[in-house]
């Protein structure tokens, strides 16, 4: 079995296929988000550091396998508040290498194929900026960025300004009424 490097190498720049699952080699080690031009495209920055592990293997169907994990945390913008935001990326990795389109077409739909000719290398980083940006949520929001108290007192406040006659029923009544603030704007423009 291949040796493990440290785990705070960086991963090298690429690798034999054919070596790598022949010696069932493990590396482990990080790289820079700055490394990474696609994934970059969709954060707010380029800072960061991705730790990722990979393991190729052969399994007992004879496939090649590349399984491992990632996880790094980046800058992305919140959809809701459009703020700043840390989103922490953290998945798993479990690929099988195919050469050809007809070997991928034969993949059970439970297995990811990695496409990658024999000779050919493999790059590792391509392997972990793929996962991660698999990894990113839809929609990147906070979990809580906005007080909906807030919001609705705010609405409330432009409701009694912009209505006449309905405020005091429903101040009194503690309902609001989305649609007040539209029926007090509509009541303004008819008396001009």
């Amino acid at each position: 079995m291949a040796e493990t490097p440290n785990p705070q190498s960086v991963f090298p720049p690429q690798l034999d296929p054919r070596k790598v699952f022949r010696q069932a080699l493990q590396i482990q080690g990080h790289i820079a988000v700055s490394a990474l031009d696609r994934l970059c495209e969709i954060l707010l920055d380029d800072q960061g550091v991705v730790n990722a592990r990979l393991a190729f293997e052969v399994d007992s169907d004879r496939r090649l396998r590349i399984r491992g994990h990632v996880n790094a945390e980046v800058s992305v913008v919140c959809q809701r508040c459009m703020q700043p935001m840390k989103q922490i990326l953290d998945d798993s990795i479990d690929l099988v290498m195919v050469s050809t389109e007809a070997r991928m077409k034969q993949l059970p739909a439970t297995l990811d194929p990695w496409f990658c000719g024999e000779d050919e290398v493999l790059v590792p980083a391509d392997i972990i900026e793929e996962q991660l940006i698999l990894a990113m949520p839809i929609v990147t929001m906070h979990q809580s960025c906005i007080d909906i108290d807030d919001l609705n007192s705010k609405a409330k406040e432009l409701h009694t300004k912009g209505s006449s006659g309905t405020e005091s029923s429903e101040a009194g009544s503690g309902k609001h009424n989305p649609f007040a603030v539209l029926a007090g704007l509509k009541s303004d423009r008819n008396k001009s």
